[in-house]
């Protein structure tokens, strides 16, 4: 799995093959590659993956700065309350999938499911559903209900093929076809429904007539499981464009959402920060001075601020956020500076919290507290 979320800088060359290679790359929902830095507004807790993506990952308390609890690999539903892991049984053969309590790190649940494979393909964003997924030819993708433990469905596509998605209740599970045309390559959404199979067609924007193309670098869910919205990153000329390529996880419909475009390694590094409703997306990037503001009713940017571009941590490519309960302030950081965001004002300034940056997360009272890597913590009256 491609991990692409820490991207080392290790040259421009490498980015551009892995946009132009894009058809080669997984995909890239809540599951796959998660924010390294997220709390959930209500949880209590902020999770951060020092080690990137898939885990391990430690909770801290907002309230009061200290580990809460510490978990391996796995994916975290949208709605922020399950932690989910799976890991290959030989000896039976199976899969044991664990779940756990993302705010206390309590065990909820452990079941074998009866197929071999150790990948999650993705978690309903209540964490009930599991989709597991065994090869990327022909794979065999198993769907299952974690509360009653039992198998769904199991989905057999022929091609090449990896899950993008599933929906809150499990009935819809998303998937992107990796297919060729002219000796280019491209991908498509499709969408297999519970008792129905595989639709015919693509779920596509209407507004869009080019082929699917570019590279997914980071995503997040709604905690409702309506939306998935995901990063995209694709070559242009010189420079790289981005885009959020937002799913609806109900219904079969999808927006791509044009952003700021910028240099190479700065352009990965938007923190994408809901509003505590749901209802806005914001999309901060500190390398290239700016935050932009999406409407997910409108699936439209409707306000961009700029300031002036800010350090980052040359070692990875990516950026994380947190929302203030009240919604009034996003902070957001690339691992080095800490910036705040006036989501009333629509100004950005920056926080003082000298030295590196894991995590940051905002209490109920609106205290920031911020996690250095090695785990030692910071609380400011922001």
């Amino acid at each position: 799995m491609i991990r692409k979320a820490l991207v080392p800088v290790v040259g421009v060359v490498v980015l551009i093959g892995l946009v132009v290679g894009a058809a080669s790359a997984v995909p890239c929902g809540p599951t796959t590659c998660a924010p390294l830095s997220e709390a959930t507004p209500g949880s209590g807790v902020l999770l951060v993956r020092p080690h990137g993506l898939l885990g391990p990952l430690t909770t801290f308390g907002l309230s009061t700065g200290k580990p809460a609890a510490r978990f391996p690999a796995g994916v975290l539903s949208a709605d922020g309350r399950r932690f989910v892991t799976a890991s290959f049984v030989a000896t039976r053969p199976g899969t044991k999938v664990v779940r756990y309590d993302a705010t206390t790190g309590r065990r909820v649940s452990a079941w074998i499911v009866p197929v071999a494979t150790s990948e999650v393909g993705a978690v309903s964003a209540n964490g009930r559903y599991v989709a597991l997924v065994a090869g990327w030819k022909d794979p065999q993708i198993t769907i299952a209900d974690l509360d009653r433990r039992a198998v769904l469905r199991t989905v057999e596509p022929v091609g090449h093929w990896k899950v993008d998605a599933l929906s809150r209740d499990a009935k819809r599970l998303y998937l992107l076809e990796y297919l060729e045309q002219n000796q280019s390559a491209f991908y498509r959404v499709r969408v297999d429904v519970a008792g129905r199979g595989l639709l015919p067609g693509a779920i596509t924007d209407p507004n869009e007539s080019e082929l699917m193309t570019g590279m997914p670098w980071s995503s997040i869910g709604t905690r409702d499981g309506r939306w998935q919205l995901t990063l995209f990153l694709k070559t242009s000329a010189s420079k790289v464009e981005a885009f959020v390529h937002a799913l609806s996880l109900d219904r079969s419909v999808a927006a791509c959402i044009d952003l700021s475009s910028g240099a190479f390694m700065g352009i990965g590094r938007y923190a994408l920060v809901l509003s505590p409703n749901g209802r806005t997306l914001y999309a901060a990037n500190p390398s290239l001075g700016v935050v932009e503001v999406v409407d997910l009713t409108r699936r439209a940017v409707v306000s961009t601020t700029r300031f002036r571009p800010a350090s980052a941590d040359e070692r990875t490519s990516a950026a994380f956020g947190a929302i203030s309960p009240d919604g009034r302030t996003v902070y957001f950081s690339a691992g080095r500076s800490l910036h705040a965001y006036d989501t009333r004002a629509h100004v950005a300034r920056t926080v003082p919290a000298n030295g590196a940056i894991a995590g940051v997360g905002v209490s109920s009272d609106g205290t920031l507290l911020v996690v250095r890597p090695g785990g030692t913590t910071l609380r400011l009256r922001a």
